[in-house]
C-alpha cells in the first residue's frame, strides 16, 4: 500500500467517530457507564482483531472503520466516569492518570512492536494484532470485574433516575459558551497535529533513513515528554 492508501485507511475511523459521537453519548446515558465501556472494549478489540484477518485495502478499511464505533464510547465514557467516581480534589489526579495511561500505551507499542514483538512472532504482523486485541478484551474483563462493585451499581441506578433536559437544549446551551467554542477550535488544531504528524512520525523518520526499530524509539519521545 502506498502512503495515500495508508492515509485513507486510518482516516476512516475518524469519519465514523464524527457520525457516532453524539449517538454514543446518548447511548451512555441510556445504558449506563458499566455496560457502555464494556461494549467499547469489545468493539475496539474486534476492530484490532479483524485487521489481522484483512486480505486487502477494503477489508482493512472496514476493520479500521469499526474502531470508530467503540472510540466515542471510551472518549466520552471515561471522562464521565472520572467526574462521577472522584470528588473535585481527586479528579485532577484521576484525569492525569487516565491521560498518562493512554500515552504509556502509545510509547510501549512504538518501542516494542518492531524491536521485540515482531521478531518474537517471526515477522508475522497479523499475530501481533491478535495479541494486542486480546489485551483489549482482557481490559474489558478487568473493567467488568471492577464495575461490579456494589457502590458502582448503586451509583448507576441513582444516575438513571435523574431527570435530564432535552439533548438539543443542552447542546445549544453548551455551544453558546465562548470557552467551549475556543476549546473546540483548540481541539481541531491539536488533532491536525496529532493525526497529521505524531501518527506518521514513525514513517517520516524511516523515510529519512532510520530503521524501523530506531524510528519507533525516536517517535515515542514526544509522547514521553507529554507524560512528564
Amino acid at each position: 500500500m502506498n502512503y495515500t492508501e495508508m492515509g485513507r485507511v486510518p482516516g476512516t475511523w475518524q469519519l465514523v467517530y464524527i457520525a457516532t459521537a453524539l449517538p454514543c453519548g446518548i447511548m451512555i446515558d441510556r445504558l449506563g457507564l458499566r455496560r457502555s465501556l464494556l461494549i467499547a472494549s469489545v468493539l475496539v478489540g474486534f476492530s484490532c482483531m479483524m485487521r489481522g484477518f484483512a486480505q486487502g485495502q477494503l477489508t482493512l478499511l472496514l476493520a479500521v472503520a469499526f474502531f470508530g464505533l467503540g472510540g466515542p464510547l471510551i472518549s466520552v465514557g471515561a471522562p464521565k466516569l472520572i467526574s462521577i467516581w472522584f470528588n473535585e480534589r481527586e479528579r485532577r489526579l484521576a484525569m492525569g492518570i487516565y491521560i498518562t495511561g493512554m500515552a504509556l500505551g502509545s510509547i510501549t507499542v512504538l518501542s516494542i512492536t518492531n524491536s521485540v514483538i515482531m521478531p518474537w512472532m517471526d515477522g508475522d504482523w497479523r499475530k501481533i494484532l491478535w495479541i494486542y486485541s486480546s489485551i483489549v478484551f482482557l481490559s474489558g474483563l478487568i473493567w467488568l470485574f471492577i464495575s461490579s462493585h456494589p457502590e458502582s451499581r448503586e451509583m448507576e441506578v441513582n444516575l438513571s433516575k435523574l431527570e435530564r433536559p432535552p439533548q438539543g437544549q443542552v447542546f445549544l446551551a453548551l455551544f453558546n459558551l465562548l470557552p467551549l467554542r475556543m476549546t473546540l477550535l483548540m481541539g481541531i488544531c491539536i488533532f491536525l497535529h496529532n493525526l497529521g504528524l505524531s501518527n506518521w512520525m514513525h514513517e517520516v523518520l524511516q523515510t529519512r533513513g532510520l530503521g524501523a526499530e530506531r524510528a519507533g524509539y525516536w517517535a515515542s519521545i514526544p509522547t514521553l515528554i507529554g507524560i512528564l
